[in-house]
């Protein structure tokens, strides 16, 4: 079959206009893909957060870490494992389970005040990076006295302690609060070990007054590495970013 010269300017014309806008879709897929790959991600996510919910037992510590440069910061405080920046523990109410601990922050906790959270709300694989669960040997006593001091916290509107003071209770920052509690809690049986540090340069805003001093604290994986404590999971999200924006 042969073209006269007419439809083949026309046939030209049309692959023409096909290929453009096969161009145009295949751009738009670009975006259309990401944000279906974390949708879908998310959802496992989400998955592995409600399962995680099954494993978890009164005072279990629960640690988080957050996509925020502030969090990336607070992990130096570490001693040696730095894979985490804050730090709870958890407690069953009324078939919820919430996570009480003390932070500061405009964008997470204004007050500064001692807050109790949802778990949900605390593991937010949209804002969290991941998260780890951990044991100590406590009986139901024990854990039933660690539950009432942290609503003792909360009640009285306990502020994030910024100058780590270990010998203060009137504030209290994460891993003070647990090891303090542990320790009175177990009638001493669970002491956590502190971290002594010299600080030559710091370099996060709000801890300046740390700089050049030799100071002892409780540092965050200190709660965990330790002969009273066991891991029971471990999660990291595999999105590994924020919620992407069009």
């Amino acid at each position: 079959m042969s073209l006269n010269k007419n439809s083949l300017l026309y046939l030209i014309f049309v692959l023409q206009f096909f290929a453009c806008n096969n161009k145009h879709e295949k751009q738009k897929d670009v975006s259309t893909i990401v944000t279906e790959k974390y949708e879908q991600q998310l959802k496992q996510s989400w998955d592995s957060v409600n399962k995680s919910k099954t494993t978890i037992k009164n005072g279990d510590l629960v640690c988080r870490t957050g996509f925020d440069y502030i969090s990336k910061s607070l992990q130096s405080f570490n001693d040696s494992d730095k894979t985490y920046s804050h730090s709870g523990l958890a407690f069953k109410e009324n078939n919820q389970i919430y996570i009480y601990h003390s932070i500061a922050g405009d964008d997470e906790n204004p007050s500064e005040c001692f807050m109790k959270e949802l778990y949900d709300s605390f593991v937010n694989p949209e804002k969290k990076y991941c998260f780890g669960i951990y044991r100590y040997e406590i009986d139901t006593t024990e854990a039933n006295c660690l539950h009432g001091k942290f609503k003792e916290f909360v009640q009285k509107k306990i502020k994030f302690d910024e100058l780590f003071d270990m010998q203060n209770d009137d504030k209290l920052y994460c891993s003070e609060a647990i090891a303090k509690s542990l320790n009175k809690c177990t009638n001493s049986r669970i002491q956590i070990p502190t971290t002594k540090r010299f600080i030559k340069k710091m370099k996060e805003k709000g801890y300046q007054h740390l700089e050049g001093k030799t100071f002892e604290y409780w540092a965050l994986d200190n709660l965990y590495r330790n002969s009273f404590c066991k891991p029971i999971n471990k999660v990291v999200f595999p999105m590994g970013y924020p919620k992407p924006t069009r």
